[in-house]
């Protein structure tokens, strides 16, 4: 697919190049502000390597921390003390929920046994008796009198 078959809206823009050409970054130059280079690392090792520092949070003024970037996640409004403490209580009352729902499926699982057991017991006696009323007819035989009057035996 070529970049004309693209209606206008969803072409991306090409950066411009500085002062012809694309990588223009030089080893003093840093793209980021915070990056210091460091010689002895550029020294021992073949290629140049540029550690950065730990980024510090950005803060107004008055010390609050600065609001997120457009899209981004909105910053929490509860202390973390508070949060904490929320947290915490949120764990303890899933770990009950589990705990309760745990003890419920084992007291269901041993109900479900003692009914499969007495089920099993009831089917074994209907098997029994369907055996001996099986044997019962075929020991049996009717006999057929002149009238047609079955009798059993």
């Amino acid at each position: 697919m070529s970049d004309r078959s693209l209606p206008q809206r969803f072409r991306l823009p090409l950066p411009k190049p500085i002062n012809g050409s694309f990588s223009s970054f030089k080893y003093n130059e840093s793209p980021i502000n915070n990056c210091i280079p460091n010689p002895q690392l550029s020294q021992t090792s073949s290629l140049d390597v540029i550690p950065c520092q730990q980024q510090t949070l950005n803060l107004h003024p008055a010390g609050k921390p600065m609001p997120n970037r457009r899209g981004r996640k909105p910053l929490a409004t509860m202390p973390l003390g508070k949060k904490r403490v929320q947290n915490l209580t949120n764990k303890e009352h899933f770990v009950n929920v589990k705990e309760n729902y745990i003890r419920n499926l084992k007291l269901r699982a041993l109900d479900l046994e003692v009914l499969y057991n007495s089920a099993q017991d009831e089917i074994k006696t209907l098997n029994d008796r369907i055996a001996m009323l099986e044997k019962r007819l075929a020991t049996c035989f009717f006999q057929v009198d002149k009238k047609r009057n079955y009798k059993e035996c």
